[in-house]
C-alpha cells in the first residue's frame, strides 16, 4: 500500500513539474515577443556619405525608411564622412531644423497590437558645431509613411554626446510606422541611431 502511495506521489510530482515547466515556457515565450523596426540602425541603403539629401532621393534608396519632412535635407553619415562614429554599426542619420524639421518614418515588421506595451530605445546627440540647448526629439506613430501621425514621446534636451534614450508606450491602434522629427526654437542639426 505504501509503495502505491509513494508511486502516486512521484507521478503527481512529475506531472506538476511538467506543468510548471510548460507554464514557464509559455510565459517566457510570450514575454520575448518583440516588434522589429526595419533598418533602425540605418545600415541598409544606397549611399556612402549623403549630405543634404532631398526626400525624393532617399525614398526608394533606403529600405524601411521614408523621408517626408518639410526641410528635406536628411544626411546619412559615417566616421569616414568626417562627422564622427555611429553608436551602432557604421552609419547614422542626421536631421536638420531651421524653419522646418527634417522628418522620417521607419517601417515596423508588423502593425502594433492594440493594448500591448512596447519599449523603444534609440540614441541621439547634437550634430557637430551645433550647440542649440533647446533641441528635442519627437517620436510619433502613424499608419502612413508620409505623415507624422500621433505624438507619443518628446525627449529631454539633447546633449553634444551620444545619449541612449528609451520609453514605454502602449499601442492604441494598428500603426505600421514609427516617425521622428526635431523640435527646436532655432537652427539645429541632430544625429540619430540605433532604433
Amino acid at each position: 500500500m505504501n509503495n502505491g502511495r509513494k508511486r502516486l506521489r512521484e507521478e503527481l510530482k512529475t506531472c506538476a513539474n511538467a506543468w510548471a515547466w510548460a507554464i514557464g515556457f509559455l510565459l517566457l515565450s510570450t514575454a520575448s515577443i518583440a516588434q522589429t523596426i526595419l533598418n533602425g540602425s540605418f545600415e541598409n541603403h544606397a549611399f556612402s556619405c549623403g549630405i543634404n539629401l532631398r526626400n525624393e532621393t532617399i525614398n526608394g534608396n533606403f529600405p524601411g525608411l521614408f523621408a517626408f519632412g518639410n526641410q528635406s535635407e536628411i544626411d546619412i553619415l559615417k566616421d569616414s564622412c568626417g562627422y564622427g562614429s555611429a553608436i551602432d554599426g557604421e552609419y547614422f542619420i542626421a536631421l536638420y531644423h531651421r524653419d522646418f524639421s527634417d522628418a522620417f518614418s521607419l517601417q515596423l515588421s508588423e502593425p502594433l497590437a492594440d493594448g500591448r506595451t512596447y519599449l523603444l530605445n534609440f540614441s541621439a546627440k547634437l550634430g557637430q558645431n551645433f550647440n542649440n540647448q533647446n533641441t528635442k526629439i519627437e517620436i510619433g506613430l502613424s499608419d502612413k509613411p508620409d505623415q507624422f501621425g500621433d505624438l507619443i514621446f518628446t525627449s529631454e534636451k539633447i546633449a553634444t554626446t551620444w545619449q541612449n534614450l528609451s520609453f514605454e508606450f502602449t499601442g492604441d491602434a494598428e500603426y505600421s510606422f514609427l516617425t521622428v522629427r526635431i523640435q527646436a526654437n532655432m537652427e539645429t542639426w541632430t544625429y540619430l541611431d540605433n532604433f
